[in-house]
């Protein structure tokens, strides 16, 4: 399949996903061939690790007796297109991701 070719079918995959009553769209972003016409799939996987997490800590503190009154994280990644793409098998089309917690108030038991 040539590039133009690939770059076509990218441009028109999106990904509509729903957990009723929420709906939500992915599409991908102009590095991708994609329109950027709703956030891209690692917007939302940020997301859902930065949610996951965020429950977890706080599930944690609440058995240990301890009141948080403040959480916040930073969620990154880091991907290469190309490897995505598959344009250079030396290249990983994974994707790395770390949840680094940002600020924390109001710890005491």
């Amino acid at each position: 399949m040539s590039t133009a070719n690939v770059r076509e079918a990218i441009d028109k995959l999106s990904a509509t996903f729903s957990a009723e009553p929420a709906k939500a769209r992915a599409k991908n972003a102009p590095a991708m061939s994609g329109a950027a016409s709703a956030p891209n799939p690692g917007w939302f996987l940020r997301a859902a690790l930065a949610a996951c997490t965020t429950t977890a800590i706080a599930m944690r503190a609440a058995r240990l007796g301890i009141k948080l009154e403040q959480l916040e994280l930073t969620v990154e990644s880091e991907s290469d297109s190309r490897g995505l793409l598959g344009l250079d098998k030396n290249v990983s089309a994974g994707l790395s991701a770390g949840v680094l917690p940002r600020r924390r108030s109001g710890l005491g038991r």
